[in-house]
């Protein structure tokens, strides 16, 4: 069974590909492939996710909205979640691991996606629904909680609460105990901190065989994305604690 994005468009070589790899391992439930933007060159949003769909290929956690999946497996699992409004394939994809399958990406052109992001607003919607789902995930799952979203509720505890609570500490150490120079040091070190953060996430492999601008990009972007991220926690706190069925968080 092939699921695609409404905003997405299947290559017309995609489903020989996946149906070959998926024939060939009898435990495998779903077979992706490279998923690419359609504009990428339009805006700086638009080459970001086109960015994100670049992944290794082979045995992964989870899959995105584009996946071909075995009808039994899918059936096996009872399907997707429905109460989610973020993060469905990674569940789907988790309970899945829990019984045995695996998910495998292949080295094959799969789906176009139009993205059509125009606005820093809609980047940021964007990013705080990964936050929201990641925390749901965390919650949901504790220890069983894919990687990925693990990573992403660290990050935002370290550099958007952890990391600001040791600058502001040690600027007013620094000021009730030392000097203005002193102050401005601690500026100066948490700035070289964040530098070297993104010099380390651009030399690593989330956009590999990229040019120096775009690995950049990538890099910046994964740092300013934990802000909304951590707020879309913070959204997810809030629906679980009042109780009530949460709404879609759409960024087109």
């Amino acid at each position: 069974m092939q699921f695609v994005d409404g905003d997405c468009e299947l290559d017309r070589g995609w489903i020989p590909a996946a149906l070959r790899a998926i024939a060939a391992e009898p435990k495998v439930a779903v077979v992706c492939g490279r998923r690419r933007e359609r504009h990428p060159d339009a805006t700086i949003y638009n080459l970001l996710c086109d960015l994100e769909w670049d992944t290794p290929v082979g045995e992964v956690e989870a899959c995105g909205g584009d996946a071909l999946m075995r009808a039994a497996a899918l059936e096996e699992v009872g399907g997707f979640d429905t109460r989610l409004i973020a993060g469905e394939e990674p569940d789907l994809c988790l309970r899945l691991r829990k019984l045995g399958f695996s998910i495998r990406r292949i080295d094959a052109e799969m789906t176009l996606h139009d993205a059509a992001m125009t606005r820093l607003g809609q980047w940021s919607k964007r990013m705080m629904r990964s936050g929201y789902a990641s925390a749901e995930s965390l919650a949901r799952n504790g220890g069983a909680t894919p990687e990925v979203d693990r990573r992403c509720v660290r990050g935002a505890v370290a550099w958007v609460v952890g990391f600001p609570a040791v600058v502001f500490l040690g600027i007013g150490l620094a000021a009730s105990f030392g000097t203005p120079v002193s102050a401005l040091l601690v500026v100066a070190l948490a700035a070289a901190v964040l530098l070297l953060q993104v010099a380390r996430i651009a030399a690593g492999s989330g956009a590999r065989g990229r040019g120096l601008r775009e690995r950049f990009l990538y890099a910046v972007s994964c740092m300013a994305g934990k802000l909304p991220q951590a707020l879309g926690m913070l959204r997810y706190l809030g629906d679980r604690s009042s109780r009530e069925r949460p709404t879609l968080i759409e960024y087109k």
